[in-house]
C-alpha cells in the first residue's frame, strides 16, 4: 500500500482512474513543452547557420525591388508626359471681353486666357457686346442669344463653354437672372453638346461706383444659377480685380486687371478653383481720442487695398467729450470714428457690421474714478462706428448706468474691415 500512500484509493484493486487520467495528462504536457524547446533550439541554430546566405537573399531582393520602383516611376513620367489636356473654348461676356476701356481698349480677358492657356486661334472663339449679361440687354443681344453667333468649327467637340459677366446684371433680381442662366444654357447645350459649362461672376471686388450689396445678390444668383442649372461656378473669380486693375472710370479692367481674370480663369479651368483676392501692406491706426475723429491710414491708397485691418488694445481711448449718463444696454452709441469716404465698406445701413469685443471702463461717479470690464460691440453703419456696451447692475435688475465716462480701453484686438 505505501505506493499509492500519496494518491485517493477505495481498495488496493480499485484505483481512482480520475487520478490516474490527470497525472497523465500533466506528464503529457510536460512532453510536449520539452519537444517545442528543443524544436525552438533547433530552428534558431539553424537560422544562425543560414544568416550569411539570408542576408545576400534579403540585399537580393531590395536591389530587385529598388529597380522595380525605378522603372515604375520612369513608366510614371512617361505616361504624364504623354497626357496633353486638350482644350476648345467658346468665352460668352460683356465689354469685360471685349476689353473696352474709357482709357483706351485693350485685350480682353478672352485673349489672355487663350495665351496663358497655349491654345491654337482655331480652337478658340470670343463672343461679345457691351452692356449684356444674363438678363440685362442692349441693342436685343444678352447672353443667351449671341451663343448662336458662335461660328467655331466642330462645336461638337468644344470642351469648355464660359459664360462671365456680373456688372451689368447687378439691379436685377435673382429670380430674373437664374432664369436668363437657364435660357443661355439651354441655347449652349444644343449648340455645344459636348462641352462644360462655366459661369464666372467678374468685377465685384473693385466697383467703388455701384452698390456693394447688390453685387454680392447678382453674385449669389450667379452661383445660384449655375448650380441649379447643372453648369460650374467658376470660384474665386468675383475676387480677380483690384481697384489699382481698373482704368481711370473705375468701371473697367485695365490690362493688368483683365490678365489677372485671365489667370483667374486658368486656374479655374485647370485646377477647379482660384484664389486671386489681393491685399494690401498697409495698416490703419485710431487717434487717441474718441468721438467724431476719422481712422488714420497708413500706407494705403484708394487703389491698393481691399482689406482694411485695425489694431485696437494696448492704450487708451480718452472721450473728447465724456459721456454722462450712460445705460450699458448694447444698443446706445459711443461716438468711435469715422471711416474715411473713399472706402466703400461692404456693409449697408439696413446691416450693420458688429464686431463682439471686450472693454475696460473708467467712468467717475460722484468725481472718484473707477474701473470696470464689460463686454460689447463696435458697429459700423454708414461708414460711421461707433461703439456699444452691455453690462447689468450690482442688483442685477436692470442694466448698469455709468455717470460719465472718461476713456475706454479696448481688450487687445483686431478689427478687419473688408474694403474695395
Amino acid at each position: 500500500m505505501a505506493v499509492f500512500e500519496n494518491y485517493p484509493y477505495t481498495n488496493l484493486h480499485n484505483l481512482n482512474l480520475d487520478k490516474v487520467i490527470e497525472i497523465t495528462s500533466e506528464i503529457r504536457e510536460h512532453i510536449d513543452d520539452a519537444a517545442e524547446s528543443a524544436t525552438a533550439a533547433a530552428t534558431s541554430a539553424q537560422e544562425s547557420a543560414n544568416s550569411a546566405s539570408n542576408a545576400r537573399s534579403y540585399r537580393d531582393t531590395a536591389v530587385n525591388a529598388a529597380d522595380r520602383a525605378e522603372d515604375a516611376r520612369d513608366d510614371a513620367i512617361a505616361a504624364a508626359a504623354s497626357i496633353v489636356v486638350s482644350h476648345r473654348i467658346v468665352c460668352i461676356g460683356d465689354s469685360y471681353a471685349e476689353g473696352y476701356s474709357i482709357d483706351g481698349n485693350n485685350s480682353g480677358w478672352p485673349v489672355y486666357l487663350r495665351q496663358y492657356m497655349n491654345i491654337a486661334t482655331a480652337d478658340f472663339e470670343r463672343i461679345y457686346y457691351g452692356g449684356i449679361g444674363f438678363v440685362a440687354t442692349n441693342d436685343g443681344k444678352n447672353f443667351a442669344n449671341i451663343v448662336n453667333e458662335s461660328t467655331i468649327s466642330s462645336p461638337e467637340t468644344v470642351t469648355d463653354v464660359i459664360f462671365a459677366g456680373g456688372y451689368n446684371d447687378r439691379t436685377y433680381t435673382e429670380a430674373n437672372i437664374v432664369a436668363g442662366i437657364n435660357t443661355a444654357l439651354t441655347n449652349a447645350r444644343t449648340k455645344f453638346p459636348n462641352a462644360k459649362y462655366w459661369i464666372g461672376f467678374i468685377g465685384k471686388s473693385a466697383q467703388p461706383s455701384v452698390s456693394v450689396l447688390n453685387m454680392y445678390r447678382a453674385q449669389a444668383a450667379y452661383m445660384n444659377g449655375a448650380h441649379r442649372y447643372n453648369a460650374r461656378y467658376m470660384n474665386g473669380i468675383q475676387n480677380s480685380l483690384t481697384l489699382a486693375q481698373m482704368d481711370s472710370e473705375k468701371k473697367h479692367p485695365n490690362a493688368n486687371g483683365n490678365q489677372a481674370i485671365a489667370r483667374g480663369m486658368r486656374d479655374v479651368l485647370e485646377y477647379g478653383s482660384t484664389s486671386t483676392t489681393f491685399y494690401s501692406d498697409g495698416h490703419a491706426t485710431l487717434d487717441s481720442n474718441l468721438g467724431g475723429g476719422t481712422l488714420n491710414l497708413v500706407n494705403f491708397t484708394d487703389n491698393n487695398y481691399n482689406e482694411l485691418v485695425i489694431s485696437l488694445g494696448a492704450r487708451n481711448f480718452t472721450l473728447v467729450t465724456p459721456i454722462t449718463n450712460y445705460k450699458c444696454n448694447g444698443t446706445t452709441n459711443i461716438p468711435f470714428a469715422t471711416i474715411p469716404n473713399n472706402l466703400n465698406i461692404w456693409f449697408d445701413s439696413a446691416s450693420p457690421f458688429i464686431m463682439p469685443c471686450g472693454f475696460f471702463v473708467k467712468y467717475t461717479d460722484n468725481n472718484i474714478a473707477y474701473y470696470k470690464a464689460m463686454p460689447g460691440a463696435i458697429y459700423i453703419s454708414d461708414n460711421v462706428m461707433t461703439i456699444r456696451l452691455e453690462s447689468e447692475s450690482d442688483t442685477k435688475r436692470d442694466f448698469l448706468t455709468l455717470p460719465q465716462i472718461n476713456y475706454i480701453t479696448f481688450v487687445p484686438s483686431r478689427l478687419i474691415i473688408k474694403a474695395h
